[in-house]
């Protein structure tokens, strides 16, 4: 089983908050309609996301994934198979 997260550390809320202060010119935003305003800053937040705590694959072997006892070994071919 793969997966993507963030590893995201005590100290990320005020390093994104100082970039997004830092980095974002709010005065351009006022320039803009309420749409491209909006995704010009979700576009700015997610860079400065990317940098401070990029997106990492994590991989758990088979044997190590915790299942329910329904849950058989059959069942998990199939969505292996399906994926």
């Amino acid at each position: 089983m793969t997966f993507t997260c963030r590893k995201l550390k005590e100290q990320v809320d005020q390093t994104t908050r100082d970039a997004v202060t830092a980095t974002v010119y709010w005065n351009y935003f006022h320039s803009l309609d309420t749409k491209s305003a909006f995704e010009s800053f979700q576009h700015a937040l997610a860079d400065i996301i990317d940098d401070i705590a990029p997106l990492r694959s994590i991989s758990i072997p088979r044997k190590h994934t915790i299942r329910d006892r329904w849950f058989t070994k059959g069942l998990f071919k199939i969505l292996v198979q399906i994926r």
